[in-house]
């Protein structure tokens, strides 16, 4: 297993929401068991790279213990000195080849092996089983993310493409470069019927420094999940559903492909999700698992999810003439129709919150007040449509009170690193686990001001400042914590030089702008509600 890939190119890692050790609680407890709580939790994270997942959690969760480990040198060594630097006493990094970790490497109650699986040679696969059997506790949660069978293999004909090509060329920086030029080619045939463009185009979104090392690297070995399945249970684990509840197109939609799921599959779940890979020609998992001696409480999925909390990208629309309401929303792919006015409510419910979560029950309660009577048919199909929308991801779920103010507090405080990541120009990690970008340098100016120290007509003094300081030094950038920021390059400032002579007017720019900016970061789940202590559940 070579680590040069890793050591000359760094793999972007971020914060992702399904990595959060709430998403892996919600998933487990829905299911009927009783996982550890995330406020005290124990994690590892296998191949943890340069720490940006854990980071963020480590710092919103105070009394966990978290732990990352990665082949890689280089990345933890970045890890390290960020939780130096941010001053993140609850985390640990290593590096280390998890063939030499022992049995019993630690007591972990979640471990994360995200992008790891389909990357590495088998004696690593069967590592990671090994120390997962002697370390996971008796109710703790798996998460192995990889590429999935059978649908990953129109991606294998696109890397097989890329290798061919690659052999042409010398070194490895030219390889990649001329690798990474085919695939703009095929995505750029977009009128063409054929497999390639689409999956071009999906390679380019995820960035270059991603695909060099996930399409086109090393090693690649897809998946199916009952492969897996059988690798788990050869270390006495057990098979509990995927860390993504989201809707995936495919022919199990369609009544010949709902009977081939109960014919066939029937109640084996395991078969079920099979099926519905075959049928779906889904690309990627990222299965949890638990020890095959916890073992789950007869409660419903439907029973659990009352006692959850929800928020949801969708709204809904103007009703027509017979009641039936869309609920879609621009930024994203998913949308439903109903006239049940149960759902309706709830959904306005959801977005009077945005963009905390609400509590199902609690919110669930009030709605069946809303309406006199309501009939027992829609009340059902209300009960039913919630668990519809939460398998598929409509409903997105938890069950932790995630501290987001209803309105812009006097001191607004950036939420976990993101004032931090804010310096470090990187995406700003939001409450919900999810990065948002704002690479702007005023708005980077802004975020690492915004530390509760500060109210926002001193907040805005402060931008102010340093803008004038900026244009008198005739510097390119001013430092914040030892950081440059270019502030005088801010696509905000550009138009608005006859500010930057003036004070007065600069100040008045700024206290009507930068309220504007904050509120967007809180609506982005990026400012905290002061004094609100850790998430609970």
């Amino acid at each position: 297993m070579s680590q040069n890939a890793y050591e000359i190119d760094l793999y972007p890692t971020k914060a992702q929401p399904q990595l959060h050790i709430g998403n892996l609680y919600a998933a487990a407890y829905l299911r009927g068991f009783d996982p550890p709580r995330i406020e005290t939790a124990t994690v590892l994270e296998v191949g943890c790279g340069t720490g940006l997942n854990l980071l963020p959690m480590a710092r919103t969760l105070p009394e966990a213990e978290f732990v990352g480990v990665d082949y890689a040198a280089r990345p933890i060594e970045i890890a390290k000195s960020l939780a130096e630097r941010m001053e993140i006493r609850n985390i640990r990094f290593h590096a280390a080849d998890i063939r030499d970790l022992a049995d019993d490497f630690g007591s972990f109650d979640y471990i994360l092996a995200h992008g790891f699986y389909s990357w590495v040679p088998e004696e690593v696969r069967e590592a990671l089983w090994r120390v997962v059997r002697g370390s996971l506790n008796p109710k703790g949660v798996l998460q192995v993310s990889y590429n999935c069978l059978p649908g990953w293999l129109q991606n294998q004909w696109l890397r097989d493409f890329c290798l061919e090509h690659m052999k042409r060329f010398p070194d490895r920086e030219t390889k990649l470069g001329e690798a990474w030029k085919l695939i703009e080619a095929l995505a750029s045939m977009k009128e063409a019927d054929n497999p390639y463009p689409i999956i071009a185009a999906q390679t380019l979104e995820k960035g270059f420094a991603t695909a060099i090392h996930d399409e086109l690297g090393e090693i690649n070995q897809p998946f199916y999940l009952s492969q897996v399945v059988g690798h788990a249970e050869a270390y006495g684990l057990q098979y509990l559903s995927d860390a993504v509840q989201k809707y995936v197109p495919g022919l199990q939609h369609l009544t010949a492909g709902e009977e081939i799921l109960e014919n066939i599959a029937g109640d084996n779940s395991v078969l079920r999700e099979q099926y519905k890979d075959f049928l779906s020609m889904r690309t990627f998992r990222q299965s949890l698992f638990t020890p095959a001696s916890n073992q789950p409480s007869p409660a419903s999925y439907l029973d659990r999810i009352r006692h959850c909390r929800a928020t949801s990208p969708l709204r809904a629309g103007a009703a027509d003439e017979e009641g039936n309401r869309v609920y879609d929303s621009p930024l994203s792919v998913l949308g439903f129709h109903s006239n049940n006015p149960l759902i309706a409510h709830l959904f306005e419910a959801i977005a009077a919150a945005h963009p905390a979560p609400v509590a199902l029950r609690e919110v669930s309660d009030a709605v069946l007040r809303a309406i006199p009577s309501p009939a027992a048919a829609q009340v059902a199909e209300y009960w039913e449509l919630v668990e519809d929308l939460s398998r598929n991801g409509v409903l997105q779920v938890s069950f932790w009170e995630i501290p987001i103010p209803f309105v812009l507090p006097p001191k607004p405080a950036m939420a976990g690193i993101a004032s931090w990541e804010a310096l470090l120009d990187l995406p700003l990690t939001s409450l919900f686990h999810r990065p948002q970008s704002f690479p702007d340098p005023l708005h980077r100016a802004l975020a690492a001001l915004t530390d509760g120290s500060r109210s926002v007509p001193e907040i805005c003094a402060t931008l102010a400042s340093l803008i004038h300081s900026q244009e008198a030094s005739g510097k390119p950038e001013i430092a914040i914590k030892g950081f440059p920021i270019p502030l005088l390059s801010s696509q905000a400032l550009r138009g608005q030089e006859a500010l930057l002579d003036d004070p007065q007017a600069l100040g008045s720019f700024l206290l009507e702008s930068v309220p504007i900016e904050l509120e967007r970061f809180r609506l982005a789940g990026l400012i905290i509600e002061p004094d609100s202590g850790n998430p609970r559940i």
